[in-house]
């Protein structure tokens, strides 16, 4: 798979699970608060959440009996656990990340295209010291829609104003991945597991486990 980038010229990121390690953070942030409001959710479920746009999660919550009310505490509470998450160094990098964002940039623009909202994103972009790599993100608060749909990654390609064969895109859920297949995206998926998930989108044309088997292909 060598010579990999070539004739791209914008290349889409996710962001949790993807350049940094939020996503066991996420979870833990929902058992705490859930157990604070004394409110009994199985593990398994807050990890299909992985992915998941806000609206989702809270359709699935309140599904469970959980009132609107306290689906909004809960969140509150998550939210500032995950805030304490980023102020004491817990949130890093995944493997490879650095140097592959050190060697594309300026060479190509860099996006994130992800359903987490545009503070948090930043928050931790800034933290890390990496957001001046990136010339475009796509937050939750930009789109109606959220990953599956088409609607977040066609903001970005009407963003660049550029043909989709110029364009990579890496993911690692089900939701992001469709998203941008769905806009004709060459697609690949970085995650240490082939999740079931993925097996309903189809045979997956490039898989890696972390970035630097995508530095390898460089």
């Amino acid at each position: 798979m060598k010579g990999l980038l070539n004739n791209k010229k914008v290349i889409i990121f996710d962001f949790d699970g993807l350049l940094v390690n939020t996503e066991k953070i996420y979870l833990q942030g929902w058992v705490i608060a859930f157990k604070t409001y004394s409110v009994k959710v199985s593990e398994e479920l807050l990890r299909s959440f992985s992915g998941k746009s806000i609206e989702e999660v809270d359709s699935i919550l309140q599904s469970q009996g959980i009132s609107f009310k306290l689906l909004k505490q809960v969140r509150k509470y998550r939210e500032r656990y995950i805030q304490d998450m980023i102020e004491s160094s817990t949130i890093t990098l995944l493997p490879g990340v650095k140097e592959f964002l050190e060697y594309t940039f300026p060479k190509y623009k860099l996006a994130i295209c992800s359903s987490s909202p545009r503070n948090r994103i930043e928050a931790i972009l800034n933290y890390l010291d990496i957001i001046h790599y990136f010339d475009k993100i796509v937050a939750y608060e930009d789109t109606i829609e959220h990953k599956p749909s088409s609607e977040p990654y066609k903001k970005i390609i009407e963003y660049y104003g550029i043909q989709q064969s110029n364009i990579i895109a890496f993911e690692d859920s089900y939701a992001g991945i469709s998203s941008a297949k769905v806009n004709h995206i060459e697609t690949h998926c970085i995650s240490e597991f082939l999740f079931s998930d993925y097996l309903k989108i189809g045979t997956i044309k490039f898989f890696h486990k972390n970035f630097y088997e995508v530095m390898r292909a460089l």
